[in-house]
């Protein structure tokens, strides 16, 4: 999302957007995601949406780990 946008309540709103494409355009059974474990921001809005988390991934980016969440939600819910 930009910058100008963030903290205004459209998280959510982008979010459906973008759940309603895969659903048209995929066939499967849950959402996947994996996001940033310091960006509260984006896991409160994940969350509100059916989201949970599964497990903690330390993920190498260009020599320099980071802490993940894997979560997920069922396609349908």
């Amino acid at each position: 999302m930009r910058p100008e946008f963030v903290g205004k309540g459209m998280g959510s709103n982008l979010l459906q957007v973008g759940m309603d494409f895969a659903r048209r355009a995929f066939i499967f059974k849950k959402f996947k995601i994996r996001v940033w474990k310091l960006n509260q921001r984006a896991i409160k809005v994940y969350e509100r949406e059916g989201f949970r988390i599964e497990k903690e991934l330390l993920i190498d980016i260009n020599g320099v780990p980071f802490r993940f969440l894997r979560m997920s939600r069922d396609r349908d819910l």
